[in-house]
């Protein structure tokens, strides 16, 4: 029903008989200037779209590329083409030279979505690599999924098609299938993709990501981004369960009480240093993809990524801290400490159609902010 709902308020927007500002992925994206300062750029939930990942790069001119270069990307894409798109890619994208480059926060979603072709976005992120840009992906429940299949072989050209392990329906995973697909039709070989995941990919991974540049809109001094929805307690019980599975010495220590940033980065520290991929495979051998509350409990790192829930800010620092998660859809998030980066934009059928601008929703994070159609009507 809320599918539904948000499709309907789609269509309300598009066929409104007032001038509705869209923006399609498939038009060449109009380059804007970062502010001066800018220090950290958040891409809300790519749906495992090369070519989303593309259009925002070049909006905030963090890569080069001209207009007929995109296009052909696009086609490509659409086409899943990895062949075409692995030419145009290195024919006509440039990291920009600048000598100040931002760090680049993807919110999650970045593999094993409803997009076209995984190997495409693992193309894009060695571009980035290779040209020295840094970059975080915060991992998410389609990274889970993802993972257990590599770790598992299932993405290798030795492993029966459609044996996959998915937490929700195929058409969700849709471009690590096509990208097993082109494996097993020999367009790619399942030895460079595993090298990629391990080179640009799995390094690149955090639970968690803390900033102490100011969100200036919202007067916050720390901006805390994840996948799914969370709070500090929340956190806390997640560094407790994951420095106990690794027997860090001070597991048993009392984390509700926070008293400053200090304490808070020193938990979410914690969390990174103690994360690894492999303790998302054993959780899903302990507990498939079925998720509820007990297991949440048993597991917080699941909640982490799976959690749908929004939870308020309600310890003492709440004030001074804004979240930023992606995960739960077009939802609108009523709250001046908690702002949701997840759209439709690039999704599904928005590959392909129009979207109203208003809906889209996209973060620059600097000493004030850049943001894009909804941030700036809402706030």
């Amino acid at each position: 029903m809320k599918t539904l709902k948000i499709e309907n308020d789609l269509r309300r927007l598009i066929t409104s008989p007032y001038s509705v500002e869209m923006e399609e992925i498939i038009k060449y994206p109009q380059p804007r200037e970062l502010e001066t300062g800018t220090s950290v750029v958040a891409i809300g939930d790519l749906h495992g779209n090369a070519i989303k990942f593309l259009y925002f790069l070049i909006k905030y001119k963090l890569v080069e590329c001209s207009g007929i270069g995109y296009l052909n990307l696009y086609i490509a894409y659409m086409d899943n083409n990895i062949k075409n798109f692995v030419t145009f890619l290195k024919k006509y994208v440039r990291v920009n030279s600048s000598s100040h480059k931002p760090l680049l926060v993807l919110i999650g979603d970045t593999l094993a979505d409803r997009g076209m072709n995984d190997y495409m976005t693992l193309k894009v992120y060695e571009l980035l690599k290779d040209s020295g840009f840094e970059y975080i992906i915060i991992f998410s429940n389609h990274d889970q999924e993802f993972i257990v299949n590599f770790h598992k072989k299932l993405l290798s050209r030795q492993a029966k098609p459609r044996t996959f392990i998915l937490g929700q329906p195929k058409l969700f995973a849709r471009s690590m299938i096509n990208m097993h697909q082109s494996i097993m039709r020999g367009e790619i070989s399942d030895r460079e993709v595993e090298s990629l995941v391990r080179t640009v990919y799995i390094p690149n991974l955090k639970l968690v990501y803390k900033h102490r540049m100011a969100y200036s809109h919202l007067k916050s001094e720390m901006v805390i981004f994840t996948h799914a929805p969370v709070d500090i307690p929340f956190l806390q019980k997640c560094r407790k369960f994951i420095c106990r599975q690794h027997s860090t010495r001070d597991f048993d220590r009392d984390y509700m009480m926070v008293e400053n940033f200090s304490s808070i980065e020193e938990m979410i520290d914690a969390i990174n240093a103690n994360f690894s991929v492999e303790s998302f495979v054993k959780m899903h051998n302990n507990f498939d993809f079925q998720f509820n509350e007990r297991i949440f409990e048993q597991a917080p790192l699941l909640k982490l990524v799976w959690n749908k829930t929004i939870m308020e800010p309600s310890f003492q620092m709440r004030h001074k801290i804004t979240f930023i998660h992606g995960h739960i859809g077009q939802q609108v998030v009523n709250s001046k400490h908690i702002i949701n980066l997840d759209s439709h934009f690039g999704k599904e059928h928005h590959e392909k159609y129009p979207f109203p601008v208003a809906m889209i929703k996209e973060l620059v994070v600097c000493g004030s902010v850049i943001d894009s159609g909804y941030f700036a009507r809402s706030q």
